[in-house]
């Protein structure tokens, strides 16, 4: 099995878009101010400030860049608009 194979197996096929496998990392706020870190569907963190918040995203997504070879973003869910933080592995 090759790198991509193992890739492949790691990430769900659901964080998979048109043949590029990536994972987004995002950051939004939960009740009473506290901020919470998913992937996808699925609760990485909870409980958060916003500073360890960004911090750990940041080094999830790019921990995962760097062990996969996949692609890997960290986004800040706010407002009306998604701000991407960090972009890995991405053009």
């Amino acid at each position: 099995m090759n790198r991509g194979q193992a890739a492949a197996q790691r990430v769900p096929p659901q964080e998979q878009e048109e043949g590029v496998m990536k994972s987004v990392y995002s950051i939004c706020e939960r009740e009473g101010r506290q901020w919470c870190i998913t992937l996808g569907q699925h609760l990485v963190r909870s409980q958060l400030c916003p500073a360890v918040a960004i911090k750990l995203a940041r080094h999830l997504a790019r921990e995962h860049h760097h062990v996969t070879g996949c692609p890997a973003r960290v986004e800040f869910l706010g407002g009306k608009m998604t701000i991407v933080l960090a972009s890995y592995g991405m053009q």
